[in-house]
């Protein structure tokens, strides 16, 4: 469809004549005619006018397709559909966010962290440093830490992760801000980005930084060394993840609020189905990472399927991304 066939058709849904129109866009009705019967174009400051006087994006009146004006319906449909937010609700919702972001980074922590005595305890009795008890021991005792400091974890992410779930609706369902609360949002996301920005880099730091305890240990041949690098790599990439969770929690409250980055509507759905895969793929992994340790009793290694399967994971979800939204192009 032509620039032309489109305003022709706007007008009308108006009911207006090319003499009403015309005065609305304050020109002569020869310019709308010559417009309409593509004689000429409007320039740059009236393509701008007849979009907010139809309420259509300048887009939609310069692509020559349907495309942007079924985006503009479906648009309308979901705003229309979306749920209201009044500011006291975005106010709790940040306030909840805040309070219970400190909790669920130090549960992360603690579930990153949770291998560490497991793998120094089995370096030590394979390098001959604890003799007191066997190796069966150790690993023994190195799985109760690891279960106390996982379960203590998931208390944290119950306990302070639960207030959360009342606003499950805000990564999962279209909303409509209320002007005070998206002025008041606004204000909050650009007064943090500064500290959201400084609380990732030094994520990134450490989890670089991390990196290289591994790969010291893995150079020296030693096993306990090389147990004790592992270690070092947990506890730093654990304090990288806990720098990110602390900010990163109220600021993606702050992004489904507004419904940017990975919480636009599109995402929203996408993310929807997600939830089915990976509500499988996790239980799974654990299975077959237990599975695997208890047959070898290579728990000193085994740990590695976590971060492999994080990876895949990651995989799978941009594989599916894109083929939803080839499936929604067609």
């Amino acid at each position: 469809m032509t620039l032309a066939e489109k305003i022709i058709n706007l007008r009308k849904e108006k009911g207006w004549s090319q003499e009403e129109l015309a005065e609305k866009l304050d020109v002569t009705r020869q310019s709308v005619s010559k417009w309409e019967s593509a004689q000429s174009v409007p320039d740059i400051a009236k393509i701008l006018q007849i979009s907010e006087l139809f309420g259509v994006t300048t887009d939609y009146l310069l692509k020559d397709n349907e495309e942007a004006r079924e985006e503009e319906l479906s648009n309308e449909t979901a705003q229309k559909s979306a749920r209201a937010v009044e500011k006291a609700e975005a106010e709790e919702y940040l306030s909840v966010s805040r309070t219970a972001a400190g909790k669920i980074a130090l549960a992360t922590l603690l579930c990153i962290i949770s291998p560490i005595a497991l793998l120094l305890l089995i370096g030590a009795c394979g390098a001959g440093y604890i003799t007191a008890i066997s190796e069966d021991i150790c690993v023994l005792i190195g799985l109760i830490v690891l279960l106390l400091a996982v379960a203590a974890a998931v208390m944290l992410f119950i306990f302070f992760g639960s207030p959360l779930t009342k606003f499950d609706y805000m990564e999962k369902e279209p909303i409509k801000l209320s002007e005070a609360a998206q002025a008041y949002v606004r204000a909050e996301k650009e007064e943090t980005e500064r500290e959201y920005m400084k609380h990732n880099a030094l994520g990134v730091v450490l989890c670089i930084r991390g990196a290289v305890s591994t790969l010291i240990g893995a150079f020296t041949g030693h096993e306990m060394l090389l147990m004790v690098g592992v270690s070092g790599t947990l506890l730093l990439v654990a304090l990288g993840v806990y720098s990110f969770v602390t900010a990163g929690v109220p600021w993606g409250a702050m992004q489904k609020m507004l419904e940017e980055g990975d919480y636009n509507r599109n995402e929203k759905t996408a993310n929807k189905k997600l939830e089915a895969i990976s509500g499988a793929y996790w239980p799974l992994i654990t299975l077959i990472y237990l599975a695997y340790s208890f047959i070898t009793h290579d728990w000193h290694i085994s740990w590695v399927i976590w971060p492999v399967a994080a990876v895949v994971f990651g995989v799978i979800e941009s594989i599916f991304k894109v083929s939803d939204k080839n499936e929604k192009d067609k």
